[in-house]
């Protein structure tokens, strides 16, 4: 299986570069096509503004991708359960960005529990329960439709004009599962 790693807070830019030594990218902004999808991957420890090179280098990239789909992968989810806030810099920038260029999904962690928030035809997944003590999802946060406290893994299948995720426990319960149809 193919080995995606983005940049977490905890990680720290030498011992990150240590163990994923990315030759191709010196901000850890990078994408890459993989079957009918197109995976555009953001370091959130970088600032991104508007008419800088890393914006301009996001919306090339998601305007230029003429895969079906469309996912970023990123460590802050925009839309939280809690304890941590919202990121801003997500629903300011990015999700705009999302919405324009037809972005399916964005999958994000930091949260240790699953979350899944739909804005404007975008769905943002926090899929933070791979293993580090779970955090308690709290109640009350704006849009979220599911938050579980669960260790998970994601499983992903694409057919056709669909996109399936299912979010399965270490014992193989089905926790949550949806259904996301393309928008061309």
């Amino acid at each position: 299986l193919p080995v995606v790693n983005i940049m977490g807070n905890h990680d720290g830019t030498a011992i990150f570069k240590k163990y994923f030594p990315y030759p191709f990218t010196d901000t850890y902004d990078w994408s890459f096509d993989y079957g009918p999808a197109h995976f555009t991957v953001i370091d959130q420890y970088i600032s991104l503004e508007e008419q800088t090179r890393r914006f301009g280098w996001l919306e090339n990239d998601l305007a230029s991708s003429t895969k079906k789909w469309k996912i970023i992968l990123l460590h802050e989810p925009g839309w939280s359960a809690g304890p941590h806030p919202n990121n801003e810099t997500v629903q300011n920038l990015i999700q705009p960005l999302a919405e324009r260029y037809g972005v399916d999904l964005v999958i994000a962690g930091h949260n240790h529990y699953y979350a899944r928030v739909t804005v404007q035809g975008v769905t943002h997944l926090t899929t933070g329960g791979g293993g580090a003590p779970l955090y308690d999802p709290e109640s009350g946060w704006p849009l979220v439709v599911s938050a579980i406290k669960a260790y998970h893994f994601l499983k992903i299948s694409i057919e056709g004009e669909e996109l399936n995720i299912e979010v399965i426990s270490p014992t193989g319960e089905v926790l949550d599962q949806f259904t996301i149809h393309n928008k061309e």
